[in-house]
């Protein structure tokens, strides 16, 4: 069931961010500097969480590696973004 759900609230935050892309795309919106960001920072801080479940949940080396590596670099990614 816990397998259910967290892949569900993948699917759902995976599509809400390719409908936003789609949408984005079709239209003449601006951003700015700091709306891209925010959007940036939101963006990676769900892989984040996504790695940190990753981490609570496995037993297995690899995953809890790849993990590690996928947190680090969307922290990374983060700190770019804040920096604008």
């Amino acid at each position: 069931m816990k397998k259910t759900n967290f892949f569900a609230g993948f699917c759902f935050v995976f599509a809400f961010l390719l409908i936003s892309v789609i949408t984005m795309a079709q239209g003449d919106l601006k951003l700015n500097d700091a709306e891209i960001a925010s959007a940036a920072v939101v963006a990676n801080q769900s892989d984040i969480d996504f790695a940190t479940i990753a981490k609570q949940r496995s037993k297995n080396a690899g995953v809890l590696k790849f993990a590690e590596t996928m947190a680090n670099d969307h922290k990374a990614v983060i700190d770019q973004a804040v920096a604008l």
